[in-house]
Formats: structure tokens, C-alpha cells, sequence
């Protein structure tokens, strides 16, 4: 008797039985496989952003609108907050002392992106059920001048000017 024929029937037995209780990741259906690559991708990318609250970061100008702060303003205070999910959730509020010629700027192309704010009850909720700094539109509302956005991509965006002192405040979030 040899052994060579047993060791052929030990690996197939062994081969059928471990197929019985598990199968291997090769084994998978292509369906199965797909979601879990699919799993695996979407659980990698959920913290390939960095997520976190500053507060007067000297980078948050450049967090907010992807460039460098204008070098004719004053940022005053700031605050960015960023999620942790893959999705795009952030929340910024700015205090600014603009240049004449920023404010210049801003007053002759507010009107492509920006209309008039009219606060009712239901904008004061908005904008106060954010997690608003203290020192974000400190004054009454009926001080400022109030701006929001036009259209859908920024239709979160307000603008509020201090008739007093002209400072200005931007927040938007989504």
C-alpha cells in the first residue's frame, strides 16, 4: 500500500471539508467582492481629509475659499470647522476689516453673487442656530447691511456689514 494515494485523498477530503465551513477571500461571489472593495475604498477616503475646529488660524482664509487671504484686509477673527465624514460639512465665520479698495471691489461685483438679505424670522434662526462666535455680528441685526447669496452653490453664504464701522462678517456652512 502507498501513501501517495492516501496523501491525494487527505488533501481533496481536506480541501472539501475546509470549503464546507469557510471559504477564502478568492472564493468570494464578484458581487460580494465588489462590495467589499467598495467598503474598504469608502473607509479609506472617510479620513483622507483633516476635520477639526481653528479658531484665528492664519490658514483658515485659505481653508474657506482655497487661496491666500487679499493682502488689502484685516482678518480680525475667524473660525473653520470641518467634519470628519466623506462628506463635504464645514462651517466658517469671518470678521474682516476691508481696505477701501476691498470694499470697493466688493460693492461693484456684489451683485453677480449676492442679493439683499431681508431678516425675517425664519434667516434669524439660520443664522443663529449656528454655533456662532461671540464676536460674530456682536450688534443688533437691524445695524448691518445683509447680503446672501444668489444662487444653490451659495445659497449658505451671508454677508453683513456694520453701518457704523463698515467691518464686515462672512459665514457659510453646508
Amino acid at each position: 500500500m502507498s501513501n501517495k494515494a492516501d496523501a491525494a485523498n487527505a488533501a481533496i477530503a481536506l480541501c472539501l471539508h475546509s470549503e464546507h465551513h469557510w471559504r477564502g477571500v478568492g472564493d468570494l461571489p464578484r458581487s460580494t467582492m465588489r462590495t467589499f472593495v467598495l467598503a474598504l475604498f469608502v473607509s479609506l477616503c472617510m479620513g483622507c481629509h483633516r476635520s477639526g475646529t481653528w479658531n484665528d488660524s492664519p490658514k483658515n482664509w485659505e481653508r474657506a475659499f482655497g487661496k491666500k487671504a487679499p493682502a488689502d484686509i484685516k482678518i480680525t477673527h475667524s473660525r473653520y470647522m470641518r467634519s470628519p465624514h466623506s462628506l463635504m460639512e464645514f462651517q466658517y465665520f469671518f470678521q474682516i476689516e476691508p481696505s477701501e479698495k476691498f470694499r470697493q471691489e466688493f460693492n461693484a461685483n456684489r451683485t453677480n453673487k449676492l442679493e439683499s438679505l431681508t431678516l425675517n424670522t425664519n434667516e434669524m434662526r439660520l443664522i443663529l442656530s449656528r454655533d456662532k462666535p461671540e464676536w460674530f455680528i456682536p450688534k443688533p441685526l437691524d445695524r448691518y447691511d445683509a447680503w446672501k447669496g444668489k444662487d444653490r452653490e451659495y445659497e449658505r453664504f451671508r454677508v453683513f456689514i456694520d453701518r457704523e464701522t463698515g467691518t464686515m462678517f462672512m459665514m457659510d456652512g453646508m
